[in-house]
């Protein structure tokens, strides 16, 4: 530092004779008890003392020596101060940055607290070779609320900006001999503590990504690449993970909607989505869920604004299947943003396997520095086509490795019906007592890299009423595309012919289905090869009704002269059909009205009239005014109702009383009072001679007219109670006062007895219902001579236990073990010995820590319990949790119990299984739909394998709906049925083929048809096919429920239904042979 002019000044930042001085010169900005002291060097030596420093020449030099040893890392600020004599000064304000250094296990600390309030933030310095040949970081960041961690080095290189209280960044590739800072920011009410640490790694790839460029679903590749440690730090037991996203990118510079495909839960896990942008633009971002359920980003940027790095707005969802939309809307001048959406994948080990399952890499060039990886990469089938991202990633147990980068995309065909994948019902409503054809378009796509050909379609043919089949709906006609090229949009046309004579009017949901197969398609589509598209159609006998308005005598919708009837106006009523057609003419006349009255909107039980219809008999006339479909008609209101607001009901029949419907969204005021009583608890007193108590009373008035001149009473004749008031005079409530006012009466004991009392409402109209009714009980206060012979007893000692907690289910895994808390407290008054056991389960399936404890009383004792059980029975288990409690001082003793049930469910094993089966059972769908096709085209009559069909196909949807929910259990019990329907649809394509055979041989002519089923495992024939299932886990029980699940019992009903059908037709067949 230079210091000009002659006049002598003082240095105020040197030690005084070797000591520090009194205040800081400079202070750490993120923790202000620590400060930095600066050593003065000038012309005579180091450490001159405090005072008159004499300047002979023009300047003088001083070197400022930092003595920072043992400070903490950060950033500290403070003020080189210089004044003279003439009181003249200068400041020189000093930042200096203490870097964050690691230790010799590669990590290095730091910590601080960021004030409240805060605008500014708080800044780490390290080196990038503080780790000789580091190749990656990993920064982490726990704090008390809410902070944002963002890592700079030449530009931004990360950033953390989730709500969590724990943050981290993962950088590679460093470059050497550079400073790189950290930069903390959050802005709340309170100061935030935080700490963090900065973990360096020293592993290396031989290779710098795993791209697999364009793909499709039959490529597999093998790869290999070595990871090894070319630094000095030990990376002990490093281990494997796999991360892996669907991507869908987007961009453009002004506010706008993306539309993005998400698959369902069984592939995805979460969606991620990130909007970045530069400039002072204030975007934000929606995601819209095909649900429509929103879910919003929370001004993160406004935190990469206060660091200066790019802005962020980021949003985590949950997976729903479906098209997804997200919307980027901005409140400012608009500049370009980039919209990046991650979907995660689940079971990304079916993707890529690698020879590599644990490792402790020692220093480089040492034995065991470096291990040869093998990674084979298969591309799976059920998942979306498009471009994919991630990484394999290896982390030693402090957190910090290396990841190698995944990329490629995937192309397929994609088949997307109504707007989704997979599956998709179509909800439809209309009345009864009509005639319609109604045409459904329904959009089919391919979104996919290749053409789908040849696809398949099936229908159901009718859709049945669901609590009478012999009511129907006709599928008339089925327009299908047989082929879509890529990108290609199209549409299925379902005629749908309701006819009254097939429904018989009956008010029910009619259900059908149509199925698409992509089967022998040359490129099937992924990641399903069918949809299932569920028809339903609500037949109902409702109609919307709506009153549009109300005319009163003054032409508006106030009755202001209550003291008579007054005539008011329905103007106009209007009625619709269930699908929005307006119903006009001569179908509903005035006899057709059912229901006219007026509901209070605030007391809602308030009716008028209380019982019956308003009187609408003096106007018979009900017209359709100018055949427009507003009809009009007259009632009556009543004098001197109850004021209020009052929504006007209309409920109306048809002419030939088919379809009905209510109206309730007209709104007539009458100009009155509306008083109500809410009492504080006093509907029941006791006290003693002489003793008071207030009862308390909110009065509300839900009318419009100001109550002037009601009364509040207290109405009582009994001499055993005084009241201070008996009444409060000219309320004054004002109209439409629905927070009230408070009256209170004190009421005191004279003499002994009972009595009644009554708080009402006069001289103003009320809602008589809210009379508040008063028990009061009055008894004398004890004598002297009964104060005397008042005895007291000891207490008696109890021991009592109670659980607090005590699981009545607890489930387990076969080959598993799980474990349950069982917690008892001592609710007596004694100390108690207890002793823990239990009863019913096999005593080898389970262990406690601990089966003795001593309890104080209001003290608790808990017992962990472990079970642990091999390929066990998938049944339920009963038993018993006792617990025995003793005092042996008092020879107490109290015993309880609390019973359970212990339930084994389906191992791992038998889970794959499961799911091998289902898998199995799906594409034997798609083929038995393509057959049924081929019989169709042989002019077979495929009515009853269609309906086997669908039977089946239901039935894998709510097995499959069992395992989404996590319930193996009641899916394994209801497989072998669902085999055996599979095997019944079989058995009748079988029949077809013998049918036709029989005939083409009569006329001397041969069909060739095979039937072909998807195999997968090992199982057993049957006549026309082999049906082929995976073989069931070794020593497994197949077992039916304890308990008969009803759902089972109704597909036995269907069996023999189908049996039965199956014999007639056999006998037929036979007839027609002879």
């Amino acid at each position: 530092m230079k210091v000009d002019n002659s006049t002598s000044y003082f240095l105020f930042f040197n030690y005084t004779n070797l000591s520090r001085p009194s205040t800081c010169s400079i202070t750490e900005i993120s923790d202000t008890s620590y400060c930095v002291w600066f050593l003065v060097v000038n012309e005579t030596g180091y450490y001159n003392n405090f005072g008159e420093l004499t300047i002979e020449h023009n300047s003088t030099n001083f070197t400022i020596v930092i003595n920072s040893t043992g400070h903490p890392p950060g950033r500290y600020r403070g003020f080189i101060i210089i004044t003279n004599t003439s009181s003249e000064n200068a400041s020189l304000e000093t930042i200096l940055d203490i870097e964050v250094k690691p230790d010799q296990n590669g990590i290095g600390q730091f910590e601080g607290i960021l004030p409240a309030n805060s605008t500014q933030y708080h800044s780490f310095f390290f080196n990038t070779s503080s780790i000789e040949n580091a190749t990656s970081i990993k920064v982490n960041l726990t704090s008390s609320s809410n902070l944002h961690i963002f890592l700079f080095g030449n530009g931004l290189k990360g950033k953390s900006i989730s709500n969590s209280l724990t943050k981290n960044i993962f950088y590679q590739h460093l470059t050497p001999l550079e400073f790189w800072e950290i930069r903390i920011y959050g802005n709340e009410s309170n100061g935030i503590e935080y700490s963090g640490d900065i973990i360096f790694s020293t592993l290396n790839s031989s290779i710098s990504a795993l791209n697999y460029g364009t793909v499709n679903t039959s490529n597999k590749t093998r790869m290999q690449f070595n990871l090894t440690n070319v630094g000095n730090l030990i990376h002990q037991n490093v281990s494997q993970n796999l991360v892996l996203y669907l991507v869908r990118r987007f961009n453009a510079s002004e506010p706008r909607n993306f539309s993005f495909l998400v698959p369902d839960e069984f592939i995805a896990s979460k969606i991620i989505a990130k909007l970045v942008w530069k400039g002072d633009t204030n975007y934000s971002l929606v995601l819209r869920s095909p649900s429509d359920t929103i879910f919003q980003s929370l001004n993160k940027h406004t935190y990469a604004k206060a660091v200066g790095a790019e802005k962020e707005e980021f949003i985590e969802a949950p997976v729903e299947k479906g098209y997804w939309k997200a919307e980027v809307k901005n409140y400012s001048q608009p500049s370009e943003y980039n919209l990046t959406i991650y979907i995660q994948l689940k079971n990304v080990s079916k993707w890529i396997k690698t020879n590599y399952s644990s490792f402790t890499f020692n220093k480089r060039g040492e034995v065991n520095s470096s291990v040869l990886i093998e990674v084979n990469f298969t591309a799976q089938e059920n998942s979306l086509n498009g471009n994919y991202e991630g990484y394999l990633e290896y982390l030693d147990v402090r957190g910090s490795g290396i990841r190698i980068p995944i990329k490629f995309n995937l192309t397929a065909p994609l088949l997307i019906v109504n707007n989704t994948i997979n599956s998709s019902t179509i909800k439809i409503t209309e009345n009864i007592n009509a005639n319609l054809t109604k045409v459904l378009d329904v959009p089919i796509k391919n979104e996919g890299n290749y053409d789908l050909t040849n696809l398949t379609f099936l229908s159901s043919n009718f859709l049945n009423c669901s609590s009478d089949p012999t009511k129907f709906i006709r599928i008339s006609e089925l327009e299908v595309p047989s082929n879509l090229s890529t990108n290609e949009t199209s549409s299925i046309n379902i005629t749908l012919q309701i006819r009254t004579n097939e429904t018989n009017d009956r008010v029910c949901i009619y259900k059908g289905w149509v199925f698409i197969s992509t089967n022998e398609s040359e490129y099937p589509a992924i990641p399903y090869k069918a949809f299932n598209l569920t028809l339903e159609i609500n037949l109902t006998d409702r109609i919307i009704a709506n009153v549009t308005g109300i005319e009163t005598a003054d032409g508006d919708n106030w009755v202001n002269f209550t003291s008579s009837p007054e005539d008011v106006i329905v103007k106009y009523l209007n009625l619709f059909y269930i699908n929005g057609t307006q119903i006009k003419g001569n179908l509903v006349y005035f006899e057709n009205l059912t229901e006219v009255r007026l509901r209070h909107k605030n007391l809602t039980s308030y009716y008028v009239p209380r019982v019956g219809n308003l009187n609408t008999t003096n106007y018979s006339s009900f017209e359709d005014h100018l055949n427009s479909g507003n009809y009009i008609f007259n009632f009556t209101v009543p004098e001197n109702e109850l004021g209020g607001i009052y929504q006007v009901l209309v409920g109306i029949k048809t002419s030939d009383g088919k379809l009905e419907g209510t109206a309730d969204n007209g709104e007539l005021i009458i100009n009155n009072t509306a008083l109500h009583l809410q009492p504080s608890d006093c509907s029941s007193i006791s006290m003693r001679v002489g003793e008071s108590r207030t009862c308390g009373v909110k009065v509300r008035n839900y009318g419009p007219l100001k109550a002037t001149t009601a009364n509040l009473e207290f109405i009582t004749s009994c001499s055993h109670i005084s009241v201070n008031t008996s009444a409060y005079n000219g309320l004054g409530i004002d109209g439409f006062d629905y927070e009230g006012r408070v009256f209170g009466f004190k009421i005191t004991g004279v003499s002994n007895g009972t009595c009644d009392a009554w708080i009402n409402i006069t001289n103003a109209k009320w809602y008589e219902d809210s009379a508040i009714h008063l028990t009061i009980s009055v008894t004398p206060q004890p004598s002297e001579e009964e104060e005397k012979n008042v005895t007291y007893t000891l207490p008696t000692f109890v021991v009592d236990l109670n659980f607090t907690r005590a699981e009545n289910l607890i489930t387990i895994e076969q080959n598993s073990t799980n474990s349950t808390i069982v917690i008892v407290k001592n609710t007596g008054n004694i100390t108690a010995e207890v002793n823990f056991s239990i009863e019913g389960i096999n005593s080898t399936w389970f262990s406690v820590n601990s089966s003795n404890a001593t309890l104080r009383v209001g003290k608790e004792a808990a017992f962990l319990v472990n079970f642990s059980i091999g390929k066990e029975k998938m049944e339920d288990y009963a038993g018993k949790f006792k617990v025995v409690g003793k005092n042996s001082l008092w020879n107490l003793e109290k015993t309880i119990t609390s019973d359970f049930t212990l339930r084994v469910l389906p191992s791992e094993e038998t889970k794959k299984w499961i799911n091998e089966t289902l898998a199995s059972l799906n594409q034997n769908v798609s083929l038995f739909a393509s057959q049924i096709s081929e019989l169709k085209k042989r002019n077979y009559n495929t009515t009853l394998a269609e309906v086997l069909l669908l039977e089946l196909i239901k039935e894998i949807e709510e097995v499959e709906n069992y395992t989404k929910k996590g319930d193996y259990r009641t899916a394994y019990y209801l497989l072998d049925d669902l085999i055996s329907l599979a095997e019944k649809v079989a058995n009748e394509i079988k029949n077809a083929k013998q049918i036709i055979q029989q005939k083409e041989e009569e006329e001397k002519a041969r069909f060739q048809f095979t039937t072909i089923l998807i195999v997968s495992g090992a199982g057993a024939a049957v006549v026309l096919v082999y049906l082929f299932w995976p073989v069931k886990p070794k020593k497994f029980y197949v077992l039916k429920p304890t308990k008969p699940i009803k759902r089972i019992e109704i597909w036995k009903r269907l069996k023999e239904r189908w049996d039965k059908i199956f014999e007639v037709k056999t006998k037929k067949a036979k007839r027609k042979k002879r």
